[in-house]
């Protein structure tokens, strides 16, 4: 699924010239990539590294923090990562005890 909507990401970029469709197509394609992980992290809380996804949210609102220009196209993906790790992160955690 997350290989199709790139490929309908890319298609929609190219036809429209809209660059806010690729980024939209390509925050979905990541979100439905992420379902394994929290199925797996569900069922055993410890097997995925707790530090990595802080890692990643820092990464991210670092890019979003050193934009030059704010508006949805350039902050849907970062922003929609952070939300789905502390997501994870939660569960991680809540599971946990």
């Amino acid at each position: 699924y997350s290989l199709l909507l790139s490929f309908i990401a890319i298609f929609l970029w190219k036809i429209t010239s809209i660059p806010f469709y690729a980024s939209l197509f390509a925050m979905l394609a990541d979100a439905i990539g992420y379902m394994p992980t929290f199925r797996k992290v569900w069922k055993n809380p410890r097997s995925e590294p707790f530090g990595y996804y802080w890692f990643m949210n820092l990464k991210h609102a670092l890019s979003l923090v050193s934009l030059s220009v704010y508006s949805w196209t350039t902050m849907i993906f970062s922003g929609s990562i952070i939300i789905i790790n502390f997501l994870l992160i939660s569960v991680m955690y809540f599971r946990k005890k």
